[in-house]
This record gives C-alpha cells, structure tokens and sequence, in this order.
C-alpha cells in the first residue's frame, strides 16, 4: 500500500520511471519487495 502511495506521489511530482526503476531495484536488494513465489 505504502509502495503504491509513493509512486502516486512521484509521479505527480513529475519523476520520472527510472526514479521508480532504480527505487524498486534498492527495495528488491533489500529483500523487501519480493516479486518472485
């Protein structure tokens, strides 16, 4: 939810997808967001 509600905030202070690209990459090395079963 959290995750979401960054994003919303992102984009509507006009970031761009790469912010979001290396933000996720972090998130994934960090084991917090896990995509995978």
């Amino acid at each position: 939810m959290a995750y979401l509600m960054w994003e919303q905030d992102g984009r509507q202070l006009g970031r761009d997808e790469y912010y979001w690209f290396e933000a996720e990459q972090l998130l994934r090395r960090l084991g917090i967001l896990q995509r995978e079963p």
